[in-house]
C-alpha cells in the first residue's frame, strides 16, 4: 500500500465545490445575457470560484462565507417559490444541497477541523495519525 502524507479531499466537499462551480456557469450565462450585468456577473463568478477553491483547500473562512451566502440564497429561493416556482426551485435545492454537503457528513466536518489554519504549523496537511506519531 502506498503511504500518503496528505489528506484527500472528502467527496461531499468535492461535490459542494462542483455544485458551486456549476452555479457559476449558470449564473454567468444568465447575468452575461445583458450588457449591464457584466460587472455584477464578473463579481459573482469570482466570488463563487473563490469559495469553491477555498472549500477544496479546507479553508474555514470559505466554509463560513459559503454557509452565509448559501443561507441567503436559500431564503431568496424560498421567497421566490411563490412567484416563479420552477425558476426558484433549483436555486433553493442547490443551496440546501451545498449546505448539507459541507456541514452534515463527518468527513466534511473533519476536513475543515483537522487542517491547520496557518501554513507554517508543524504537520500541515498530514493525516491525523501522522500528526500524532510525528
Amino acid at each position: 500500500m502506498i503511504e500518503q502524507d496528505r489528506q484527500r479531499v472528502p467527496m461531499p466537499v468535492v461535490a459542494a465545490a462542483m455544485i458551486a462551480t456549476l452555479a457559476v456557469v449558470l449564473a454567468a450565462s444568465l447575468i452575461f445575457a445583458s450588457i449591464e450585468g457584466i460587472v455584477v456577473g464578473l463579481l459573482v463568478v469570482a466570488l463563487f470560484l473563490a469559495l469553491a477553491y477555498g472549500l477544496w483547500r479546507g479553508s474555514r473562512h470559505a466554509l463560513f462565507w459559503t454557509t452565509v451566502i448559501v443561507n441567503i440564497i436559500f431564503v431568496i429561493g424560498v421567497l421566490g417559490l411563490r412567484f416563479d416556482p420552477w425558476g426558484a426551485l433549483p436555486q433553493t435545492v442547490g443551496a440546501l444541497l451545498v449546505f448539507g454537503l459541507v456541514r452534515w457528513p463527518a468527513s466534511s466536518r473533519r476536513w475543515f477541523r483537522d487542517l491547520p489554519a496557518a501554513k507554517g504549523q508543524e504537520g500541515a496537511g498530514l493525516l491525523p495519525e501522522a500528526r500524532r506519531a510525528g
